[in-house]
């Protein structure tokens, strides 16, 4: 599993490049952070498919305007 440190590391570089290549690097972003978001949300929604639906919007949203993530301090 991935540290924090590393975490943050590993998701400010998806962001920069989600930012200069579009979508396409949407993918490692949803693989590196997916497993950790739904779990997050299922927290908040106590619905797994409530939880899966918040990620996917968010992620839709990153892909829309990927300067959202990129400006984030610590993603």
């Amino acid at each position: 599993m991935v540290g924090p440190a590393d975490l943050n590391d590993r998701i400010r570089d998806c962001a920069a490049r989600l930012k200069e290549s579009g979508v396409d690097a949407l993918g490692v972003l949803f693989d590196l952070t997916s497993h950790r978001l739904v779990r997050y949300a299922v927290t908040l929604t106590r619905n797994q498919h409530d939880a899966e639906d918040c990620v996917q919007t968010a992620l839709v949203r990153l892909a829309r305007d990927p300067r959202l993530l990129a400006s984030v301090e610590l993603p």
